[in-house]
């Protein structure tokens, strides 16, 4: 797993047409970000898959449902529909960095190579146990019982993110083109 997600780093900096030397690495856990987007979140890393909890590492690196060049704490797709590649953050505080804890952001990408965060959800502490997957566009997006959300099913025109807690709950968050903004869906208990 390390080394996947430092090729899915990597393949982030060349798609945004970065030089290394522009990409930051977190230690030596094989974890680059784009300067470009790194300096939206000062002082947090991509979450690696190694810190996760052991039986969540089983299970992801049993079934790999990833893409090439991404991973279960990093998406690239094009959320909002505009043709310019997005990205989905699972950020930390580097270990030994007080106090700790987790960012979990949407950052989409504008022309001319800028990028806006259109969603964050900040927690005081590390989330070893959540992961991405990614919701393909045109799936009908069924909301949980469980929660009184006064949400409707509905279908995504664009690829969604989906968050899972591990053994918990799960959440797609996605372009809602008519609000003009990131929404979300809670899909499990």
């Amino acid at each position: 797993m390390h080394r996947r997600s430092g090729i899915a780093a990597a393949v982030l900096c060349s798609i945004l047409l970065l030089p290394n030397s522009a990409c930051t690495t977190a230690h030596d856990r094989n974890t680059v970000l784009p300067e470009s987007v790194a300096t939206l979140f000062p002082g947090h890393v991509l979450m690696d898959v190694a810190e996760f909890d052991p039986l969540l590492q089983q299970v992801l690196a049993s079934n790999d449902p990833y893409p090439a060049g991404q991973s279960p704490t990093w998406l690239q797709a094009d959320f909002d529909g505009n043709g310019v590649a997005d990205h989905a953050l699972l950020l930390r505080t580097p270990p030994g960095v007080e106090p700790q804890g987790e960012i979990m952001a949407v950052v989409l990408g504008l022309d001319g190579g800028r990028y806006e965060i259109a969603h964050s959800e900040s927690h005081d502490y590390v989330l070893d146990y959540a992961y991405f997957y990614v919701v393909n566009a045109e799936t009908l997006v069924r909301p949980t019982q469980a929660y009184d959300s006064g949400k409707e099913d509905t279908r995504i025109s664009n690829p969604g993110i989906g968050l899972a807690y591990f053994e918990k709950s799960s959440v797609v968050y996605f372009w809602d083109g008519t609000l003009g903004r990131i929404d979300e869906i809670w899909t499990s208990d």
